[in-house]
């Protein structure tokens, strides 16, 4: 579903993710999709092997799937607690379909979300992070 572009940076922003989860010296420590992603490291192994593959399933060359495959360690994956609940997913999903609209209307149009194109002018950006499991931030949402 994601355009061209997207998916591409995808692929770099999984792996990015995945070595802030591993290297405490490594950058991004704080950013909210690490610490989004922080418990299911296996899951985002998993994630970015699928988005490498759907890259390499339209044509383009690619050297990150390896680097995910070899990390990945056949053990049960967690699944992130966010994608089960479903007002926090819901909220996580549409909050990246508007920052999707606003960057590229013309293809994520197509898909009739229900959803605003997001304020790209606004900083931060308006993203929805679901950065921790406590059911008591969960419960009002």
């Amino acid at each position: 579903m994601l355009d061209d572009k997207r998916l591409g940076k995808q692929r770099i922003e999984a792996w990015q993710i995945l070595q802030a989860i591993d290297n405490p010296s490594y950058g991004w420590q704080f950013h909210p999709a690490v610490n989004m992603w922080r418990p299911y490291r296996e899951a985002l192994i998993c994630y970015g092997a699928a988005i490498c593959a759907e890259w390499l399933s339209r044509g383009f060359k690619d050297t990150m799937f390896d680097r995910f495959f070899n990390l990945y360690t056949f053990q049960e994956v967690k699944e992130p607690a966010w994608l089960r609940h479903p007002k926090i997913s819901k909220k996580l999903i549409d909050s990246h379909r508007s920052a999707l609209l606003a960057k590229n209307p013309e293809w994520y149009s197509q898909f009739g979300w229900d959803v605003e194109p997001m304020d790209l002018s606004e900083k931060p950006l308006p993203y929805f992070w679901p950065e921790k499991e406590t059911n008591y931030k969960y419960k009002n949402i």
